[in-house]
């Protein structure tokens, strides 16, 4: 029965180690990142007139994602760039109307200036059969990222995917092509010859009583053997 009960709570152990892995695993940035009814989609509700006539922006299987308005969002949550980043963004667009539709991206969070932007013409339809790969260049650094797509007028669209390309490798000075300065170098002629110490009169003295001793004991030992 302890056994039982050990081997239970080993187990339970083992899946709350391994669920959080599988829950915010990252996604290549460089594959077509789907939007499926799991991405985050964000809704401006001040604005539902404005491009979604009427209806909250949404997941729509045929569309991608359907019924944008004006300051809408979809956003992909960690997506992975790797070491190098990237340099170019794909955006898989329908777009069903003449005047054109305007697109911001943005990085991880809203800013003042955005990472790139797009403005999309008619593509033949608002099905994802009609719709058209447009390109974009784009800084994105290495490493896990959020990227936000932001509606920004009120001629709405459908988008399906996003991808992106990666960004060269960024070459280092290796050691040996780094140059070093030439040390300078130092020669007898140059640097003054040290003098040599003088000796001193505490190392001098020790030594003469010490020799003035051993004087004195030769002269007694030659008196008495005289004797």
């Amino acid at each position: 029965m302890k056994n039982r009960k050990f081997l239970i709570a080993a187990a339970a152990l083992l899946l709350a180690a391994i669920l959080p892995i599988g829950v915010f695993a990252s996604q290549s940035a460089f594959s077509n990142v789907e939007i499926t009814e799991n991405t985050k989609l964000y809704d401006d509700p001040d604005t539902l007139n404005e491009g979604g006539s009427g209806n909250p922006i949404q997941y729509m299987e045929d569309y991608g994602v359907g019924y944008s308005s004006l300051n809408d969002q979809v956003i992909f949550e960690d997506l992975d760039f790797g070491p190098n980043g990237a340099n170019k963004m794909y955006i898989s667009f329908s777009f069903g109307a003449e005047d054109p539709t305007t697109l911001a991206i943005y990085i991880d969070e809203k800013s003042d200036t955005p990472a790139c932007t797009y403005e999309i013409g008619y593509t033949g339809g608002w099905e994802k059969t009609y719709a058209e790969e447009f390109a974009a260049d784009i800084i994105v650094p290495g490493g896990i990222h959020t990227i936000i797509v932001e509606f920004t007028n009120s001629m709405s669209g459908s988008f399906s995917y996003i991808r992106f390309d990666e960004a060269p490798v960024v070459e280092t000075e290796t050691e040996a092509e780094t140059e070093a300065p030439a040390p300078i170098a130092e020669t007898a002629e140059e640097l003054p010859a040290e003098p040599e110490p003088a000796a001193q009169t505490s190392d001098i003295l020790p030594a003469c009583i010490m020799a003035a001793a051993i004087l004195g004991s030769a002269v007694v030992l030659l008196r008495k053997r005289s004797d």
